[in-house]
């Protein structure tokens, strides 16, 4: 190893990347054998990177997390879903002036992972990297309602956050099936739903970024409508593919 380069530093990148190219995640015994690191070392190295959310724990395996995406990263689920969603998307926003986003999950907000819009003479004010308010925005509404996160009293105490809004939102959220809000230029309104596991495990939000339907019920349920069918693909995907291995 080179004289100026940091050990740990180093040993948390490889880590890093070796989880990047596991989409099915790996457990700790494994990353020592892929590592050829000692346990203590890479208990130390997991603790750490969890604890700043860049890589999660489920169960028995370490996953990259969401929060690598604000550092320039993506964990392979979110790089399969933007390839998965990208066509149906892009298709759904068809000549309308509409755009549509796919959100994920990050430390108290969310973020805008990909665009998609197919008028080239609109631009959304949502660009990739943006973090959305948990409680400003109609992503942020599906995380306060979907994730097990904000169901502890600790969690929202922590993120600063009024249990009693916050109740609020995510009944209505659930209620509806999706969450509507005002878009971040203030002219459009956003609608969006959950896209969710097969277990319930909230993956990540659509959204579609709506021209001039502010107060329209009507319209924000037909095109939450139309958002849901894709929101879908990802969990029947998974159960296709668990069939055709099994």
């Amino acid at each position: 190893m080179e004289r100026y380069i940091i050990p740990s530093v180093y040993q948390a990148i490889q880590l890093c990347r070796t989880l990047g190219d596991a989409e099915y995640g790996m457990t700790s015994l494994a990353l020592e054998e892929q590592l050829q690191l000692p346990r203590s070392s890479v208990f130390r190295l997991l603790k750490t990177l969890c604890s700043e959310r860049l890589i999660e724990k489920r169960g028995t395996r370490y996953y990259l997390a969401n929060g690598m995406y604000g550092i320039g990263g993506a964990a392979p689920r979110l790089q399969k879903f933007q390839r998965l969603l990208a066509a149906p998307l892009t298709a759904l926003t068809g000549d309308t002036t509409h755009t549509a986003i796919l959100c994920v999950p990050a430390d108290n907000c969310a973020v805008a992972a990909d665009v998609f819009c197919s008028n080239s003479h609109r631009l959304s004010a949502i660009r990739p990297g943006m973090q959305l308010s948990l409680t400003g925005s109609a992503p942020g509404h599906i995380m306060l309602a979907y994730h097990p996160r904000y169901r502890d009293e600790n969690s929202l105490n922590i993120a600063e956050l009024d249990s009693r809004r916050v109740m609020k939102l995510a009944a209505q959220t659930c209620t509806r099936g999706f969450a509507v809000s005002d878009a971040p230029s203030g002219k459009a309104q956003l609608v969006s739903v959950p896209v969710l596991a097969s277990d319930g495990e909230l993956l990540a939000m659509l959204c579609l970024e709506l021209d001039e339907h502010h107060g329209d019920a009507e319209l924000l349920s037909h095109w939450a409508g139309k958002l849901k069918p894709v929101a879908a693909l990802p969990a029947a995907t998974c159960t296709q593919n668990k069939k055709e291995a099994g």
